[in-house]
């Protein structure tokens, strides 16, 4: 055992002890989040996959999983979850919960929206597997957060290349030039060298686009 002085606040000298080979180890709290283990799980799934993967991701209610049903002309199984309750798909609660939906080939993550009490950011930030997915598709609507700007800087950091930004609901935009201008302002997609699709699922604004990035026939 030996004694180090410490010096604190108001000046005193205070002696601070340190034991050798005496205090046990400190732990770091291993437990994990259903949604936590349901990441790793899918991190897991995609270093083994042979097939194209793509991720499409974005807030509750930003439309991904109806825009996933149009792109596969809802034939894609199984058939994603449709709702503002981003709880729905049970990522949280269920460990044998579907990760994949399926069309000609190709394997697509409907990602439950990110910051709610059930799916908070930070777990996404901490687990999720940006960079082992082949394309991101990146869906944003009228209001922008502040955890979608971190979502998007942690996939600019995983050095995934093909992503694309899509607006969704942009039906009734009169401005587009402004509306891109503010994203861009977020999201600095001219300097990353991205591309924004402005998309309606009323009028299948964007559609053909979309299905052009996805590889679909």
């Amino acid at each position: 055992m030996w004694w180090i002085p410490v010096i604190l606040v108001g000046g005193y000298v205070a002696k601070k002890i340190f034991e050798d080979d005496e205090s046990p180890p400190q732990r770091v709290n291993s437990v994990k989040s259903i949604l936590e283990l349901n990441l790793l799980r899918l991190r897991g799934e995609l270093e083994n996959s042979t097939t194209q993967n793509i991720a499409i991701i974005g807030q509750p209610g930003s439309g991904k999983s109806t825009l996933l049903r149009a792109l596969t002309k809802g034939k894609c199984t199984p058939l994603p979850v449709i709702g503002q309750k981003t709880d729905a798909t049970a990522w949280h609660s269920d460990l044998d919960v579907n990760l994949f939906h399926y069309y000609q080939g190709i394997q697509f993550v409907d990602i439950p929206g990110y910051d709610t009490s059930q799916h908070p950011v930070e777990s996404y930030l901490k687990y999720f597997p940006f960079s082992k997915f082949d394309k991101l598709i990146f869906v944003i609507n009228s209001k922008i957060h502040d955890s979608d700007a971190k979502v998007f800087n942690e996939i600019i950091k995983s050095g995934l290349n093909d992503v694309i930004l899509v607006r969704n609901n942009s039906d009734g935009l009169d401005d587009y030039i402004g509306v891109f201008n503010d994203i861009d302002k977020i999201f600095n997609i001219k300097n990353n060298g991205l591309e924004l699709v402005f998309s309606s699922n009323k009028t299948l604004e964007g559609r053909e686009r979309l299905v052009e990035f996805c590889e679909i026939s």
